[in-house]
């Protein structure tokens, strides 16, 4: 038997470094096609809660209101995010790319304490590979596309958090429990009350460290400190507290929908292999959402029963606990909603997590039944595998969809009520020019970017001269009207430069007495379906005076061109 088993060993290793080979390709492409995604999906227009939630906020606090940094949002009290938010729009211009950035670091941080707390106990394995892997297959499954709505949207700095400072709590006490180190027990008790400010969730953090100080028999006064501070913290939030009304409640939920709860949980859990193995799968994500919750149920037995109280593997453990707590809370608010919303991108990073969790808590498992760490790389191997084909979708065109966030942020500008551009933004358009006046008046954010700049009290005044300004070409479709708004229309084409580097940005459109009548934005890529030889092209899209016409000029604007195609005159006929 011992000869069977030096004869195997070889071949064991350099199978599991194969593995581990594998996961770190899979990790740097997950990884590098999600950054790439979130730059050719960037768009520095607001969207939807950063409305209220990031400009309405900073707009309060630079008028004094210091409550803003504690006012809800939903069920909410975003004070962490709220620190970054101010840190983009006081010192970034509030474009949202320090924000975008800041989200991949939080990933990154997620995912790097992670595998500190799968490698904590091999510190000095010799195989550097198999721990590369490792490594690479936490942050592989981090790093997934499926939960693009967080990754590209600047708003997530608030919810990121929500994830890393209960980990990075869970991960500072077990690290006090196993050396009793006071100051590392206070640090975790303060990043505890710190993740009731990132979501409300976060509630969550001191009580489960205060039921696990129980469990694991830690001193009198360590408990005492932790639920003296728990109760405080919850106190403390709910001042003042005003319930949602759009949401549900988990009493009422329980009570009316307890299997749809269920049901809810399983898929929130489950959700990531819903998208990996069944192409969203609604079946499938609560399979898996089952067979993960008996693995967590199977290891938070076995860390129970076992007479070992150091605390050994309780951060990880705990962080598996947060997130169960996390789908059932959401299940409650949520599942009036149906199902499907389970299976949202933004809630997959929760799912991602819960499932890299489960790694690191039987790895130890695996390396005991002498399966080293080709259980835990098969199974990254696997699972990230099955996620490639939706890092695909962070590698496509978003020109248009970019664009048509641009325009709607141009409509607030402007001040055209066009719903149907608007809703790219935002749900409901009086709302959303209610929140959007303040920093528009301020030149705030989207509103303080040179394309958008006092666009609207430019409208109607002297456009500025023509007559030195490089050529450029354009075709032009006649206005359509906008249902609801009596002084706008809509109005599209295509203008082209002489060479890429002379593409403009923006288009002025002006009438025969030289006056501002329409205003609208050139889209980043060349539109589908040009002929050879128009690579220099690029659609817009423009709000157009209803009371303009019928002859207009086009004028190419950063850098600057005018329309020469219809030279001498250089007016285009618009139809009355």
């Amino acid at each position: 038997m011992t000869q069977i088993s030096s004869v195997l060993s070889p071949v064991s290793t350099r199978l599991q470094r194969g593995l581990a080979v594998i996961v770190v390709l899979l990790a740097l492409y997950v990884a590098v096609t999600s950054m790439i995604g979130a730059v050719l999906n960037y768009s520095p227009a607001p969207f939807w809660d950063m409305w209220d939630g990031y400009l309405n906020f900073y707009t309060q606090v630079t008028d004094g209101v210091l409550r803003a940094w504690w006012t809800q949002h939903a069920e909410h009290r975003l004070i962490v995010g709220n620190i970054f938010f101010w840190i983009d729009l006081k010192f970034f211009k509030g474009t949202g790319a320090f924000l975008i950035v800041t989200n991949f670091v939080f990933v990154a941080s997620i995912a790097a304490l992670l595998a500190r707390l799968a490698l904590k106990d091999t510190p000095s394995d010799p195989n550097r590979t198999m721990r590369a892997g490792l490594i690479a297959g936490l942050f592989g499954l981090c790093f997934s596309w499926i939960q693009q709505e967080n990754l590209n949207w600047a708003f997530q700095a608030s919810f990121f958090p929500s994830l890393l400072i209960p980990l990075l709590t869970f991960t500072m006490f077990e690290q006090a429990i196993r050396t009793q180190r006071a100051r590392l027990f206070l640090l975790s008790i303060f990043l505890g009350a710190l993740s009731a400010g990132t979501m409300a969730n976060g509630l969550a953090v001191l009580p489960l460290l205060g039921i696990a100080s129980l469990l694991l028999r830690q001193p009198r006064t360590w408990i005492a400190l932790i639920w003296t501070t728990a109760i405080a913290v919850v106190g403390m939030y709910f001042i003042g507290y005003k319930t949602p009304a759009l949401n549900g409640s988990i009493s009422e939920s329980v009570f009316q929908q307890p299997w749809m709860m269920v049901r809810y949980v399983l898929t929130y859990i489950g959700g990531a292999a819903g998208y990996a193995f069944g192409n969203r799968s609604q079946t499938l994500a609560e399979v898996s959402g089952a067979i993960g919750l008996l693995l967590f149920s199977f290891a938070c037995w076995s860390h129970v029963k076992r007479p070992d109280r150091s605390g050994h593997g309780s951060a990880a453990l705990l962080f598996l606990c947060f997130i169960v707590i996390s789908a059932i809370a959401v299940s409650g608010g949520r599942v009036k909603f149906g199902l499907d919303q389970a299976m949202s991108s933004r809630y997959m990073t929760y799912s991602l997590a819960f499932w890299a969790a489960l790694i690191v808590t039987f790895r130890p498992t695996f390396r005991q039944r002498k399966l080293g760490d080709a259980g835990a790389l098969l199974f990254s191997a696997v699972f990230i595998s099955a996620l490639l084909p939706n890092q695909s979708d962070a590698l496509k065109n978003a020109d248009e969809k970019n664009l048509n966030k641009l325009m709607a942020a141009l409509a607030f500008e402007i001040g055209v009520r066009d719903e149907q551009q608007i809703s790219y933004l935002f749900p409901w358009v009086d709302v959303g020019f209610v929140l959007a006046e303040r920093p528009r008046a301020r030149n705030l954010s989207i509103f303080g970017d040179p394309r958008f700049a006092d666009v609207r009290e430019k409208m109607g005044k002297d456009a500025g001269g023509t007559d030195t300004l490089a050529e450029c070409f354009a075709n032009l479709e006649q206005p359509t009207s906008i249902p609801g708004e009596p002084h706008y229309r809509r109005i599209s084409g295509t203008i082209t430069a002489q060479t890429a580097d002379v593409i403009p940005t923006t288009v002025s459109l002006i009438d025969q007495t030289g006056t501002l009548v329409g205003y609208g934005l050139v889209g980043e890529a060349a539109p589908n379906g040009l002929h050879p030889g128009t690579e220099n092209s690029r659609p817009f899209k423009a709000y157009l005076s209803a009371g303009a016409g019928p002859r207009i000029m086009i004028r190419g604007n950063a850098p600057a061109c005018v329309v020469t195609e219809h030279s001498p005159t250089r007016y285009f006929q618009l139809n009355e």
